[in-house]
């Protein structure tokens, strides 16, 4: 990896999957911030802007939907990309998620984790 490394964001309430990718991802050489909630990553998102976001959808008080709408309705932070990871796989989640500024939509169910990290390599470059 570069000299400056790229910092990914991760918003997952389920503590297996995110320790899991933050591992994979943190070895290949990237700077990983990680979330279980929409209030710690809005947070730590002011502290140091990622250059990619992968949220889930399904989460406590704010889901991603409306942690995708927030984030886009800031001018500082709406050019941050986007990924949705989750299992609502329905085509309407889909479409909903990407009209609101997501640039991808991975379903959980349908990739591992070696995927998810090939996913992030190939929109930062890497």
């Amino acid at each position: 990896m570069e000299n400056n490394p790229k910092r990914i964001m991760i918003i997952e309430d389920e503590v297996m999957l995110l320790e899991a990718l933050v591992e994979d991802l943190s070895d290949m050489g990237y700077i990983v911030d990680a979330c279980t909630d929409v209030d710690c990553a809005f947070e730590q998102i002011q502290e140091a802007r990622p250059d990619l976001i992968l949220t889930d959808l399904v989460m406590a008080k704010v889901d991603g939907f409306d942690f995708i709408r927030i984030l886009k309705e800031n001018i500082h932070l709406k050019s941050i990309p986007v990924v949705v990871l989750s299992n609502l796989a329905e085509e309407g989640n889909v479409t909903r998620a990407k009209n609101l500024g997501a640039v991808d939509y991975w379903v959980k169910a349908e990739m591992s984790l070696a995927d998810i990290v090939k996913g992030v390599q190939k929109l930062l470059g890497g």
